[in-house]
């Protein structure tokens, strides 16, 4: 009965995914290339926008809702990504007519109750209008979604590049050495620097009074008689990576503290600093030991090869160009992972402890075209 119910789920929903890309095949300069992916509340497709002389200018991404249920959801995003316009590591909305939000909805209300924008009855000229909504004029469901249009990035996120390496035959997880690399991709904040995190730093700091004792162990609360579990910390870091003896032990306790429940036991940000700087200088014999033999993607030709053909390599197709291998070898050059040579295509592994400033942190100066 389950798997009736699911296949039956999977039909309709590639139903709705044909029929809201017929949706944009009436525009000559878009394509409708395949469905990118579903989630809980909607879809995904892909598209390609050809300029006027049918050559590829851009890949699209669609998103629209499920049913009628989700339409709130799909409002609330695009009113958040427009918000977050310009923010780093945001997919950036496209300003596409033929993906609209103006829509009359059978569940929710008109968008201009949602955010405050225009009303259905009141699209501009160059909008979808209400043919993006799924309500026709006698108030039946017609099947139409509202839509929203986001830039495409491929490989834009970790999981993506390790699913690119299992497909190339690369069994083993992202070495150490890089991990710990890619800790230090955080810009620093100048702007809005968050009082609250500094207080309460300080406030940590001054728990430990000098020459002050603990107190003897019958006047202590009865919190405090499981001692030897007293030094267990909540976290919400997956037990499959802080249990991982293939992974440094040093990085598995620090991201389990990043991610404590509890915020007194997240680290500060010096002293994740501080321990990242210190471990992307440890050479590969460090982990030599590693359990079932990850050592071995540690070496300095092991992640040579790591880089070449997923990044360095790494495919281009028209004017896409793949943006972690733009940004990502360039970065690990900065924290002196790395020093280019000769061939801009090549890049030879250094050591060394990393010199971290206002002027070699990645980003600084950095822009996507």
């Amino acid at each position: 009965m389950a798997a009736r119910r699911k296949e039956l789920e999977d039909q309709e929903n590639a139903r709705l995914a044909d029929e809201v890309a017929s949706y944009f095949r009436s525009n000559p300069r878009l394509r409708y290339i395949e469905p990118a992916g579903i989630g809980r509340h909607g879809g995904v497709l892909l598209l390609r926008e050809n300029d006027d002389g049918g050559r590829m200018k851009r890949r699209l991404v669609i998103k629209y809702s499920l049913n009628p249920k989700e339409d709130d959801a799909l409002r609330n995003e695009h009113r958040w990504l427009k918000r977050l316009r310009g923010a780093e590591h945001i997919g950036q909305l496209v300003e596409l007519a033929d993906a609209s939000l103006e829509l009359v909805s059978l569940k929710n209300a008109p968008r201009s109750q949602v955010d405050g924008q225009t009303a259905p009855d009141h699209a501009g000229a160059g909008e979808a209008g209400t043919a993006a909504g799924n309500q026709s004029a006698d108030g039946k469901d017609n099947g139409r979604r509202p839509t929203l249009a986001l830039e495409y990035v491929e490989h834009g996120t970790v999981f993506q590049w390790v699913r690119k390496l299992y497909g190339m035959g690369y069994s083993a997880g992202i070495p150490n050495r890089i991990l710990w690399s890619l800790l230090l991709c955080r810009r620093p904040e100048t702007d809005h620097v968050l009082d609250g995190i500094s207080d309460k730093s300080q406030a940590i700091e001054t728990l430990m009074v000098p020459g002050q004792p603990l107190p003897l162990p019958n006047q202590r609360d009865i919190i405090g008689i499981p001692d030897p579990y007293g030094n267990d910390i909540g976290t919400l870091a997956s037990m499959q990576m802080l249990t991982n003896q293939e992974s440094d032990g040093d990085l598995r306790l620090l991201l389990g503290r990043c991610m404590a429940v509890d915020n007194q036991h997240v680290p500060p940000l010096s002293e994740v600093l501080e321990r990242c700087q210190a471990a992307v200088a440890r050479p590969a014999e460090y982990y030599a030991n590693l359990a079932n033999g990850a050592g071995r993607y540690e070496t300095d030709e092991a992640i040579r090869q790591f880089f070449e053909d997923p990044i360095l390599n790494a495919d281009e197709v028209g004017m896409d160009i793949d943006l972690t291998a733009r940004f990502l070898p360039r970065h690990l050059e900065q924290v002196g992972f790395f020093r280019r040579t000769g061939d801009p295509r090549t890049m030879q592994v250094i050591y060394g402890r990393p010199v971290m400033n206002a002027a070699n942190r990645p980003g600084t100066d950095e822009q996507i075209e």
